[in-house]
């Protein structure tokens, strides 16, 4: 679902897709609930579509951390996804590796 994921649901239906999304995360099934990950980090201005995108965000990030453009990791957005993939990993008794 593009623009604006499952908060184009009504409240209903929203909260069964998160706990859905729960579920499928307990397995290592991470969904992105936003609709698409071109939507993450739009305060970047990058606008490009799929792979286009992927690149264009990457060199928006930078890659020296000493460069005051470098875009650090911060509390939201593709850092939460992200750290949630981490914590299942890294999660011995997590579900879905046997």
């Amino acid at each position: 679902m593009e623009n604006g994921g499952i908060k184009q649901l009504g409240k209903e239906d929203q909260a069964a897709a998160n706990e859905l999304f729960d579920q499928l995360r307990q397995y290592g099934i991470f969904v992105v609930r936003n609709g698409e990950v071109e939507s993450w980090l739009s305060n970047l201005g990058v606008k490009s579509k799929k792979a286009a995108w992927t690149v264009e965000m990457l060199e928006r990030l930078g890659d020296d951390p000493s460069n005051a453009a470098y875009v650090k990791p911060a509390a939201d957005d593709v850092w939460d996804f992200t750290r949630e993939v981490v914590r299942w990993v890294k999660d011995p008794g997590r579900k879905g590796t046997d």
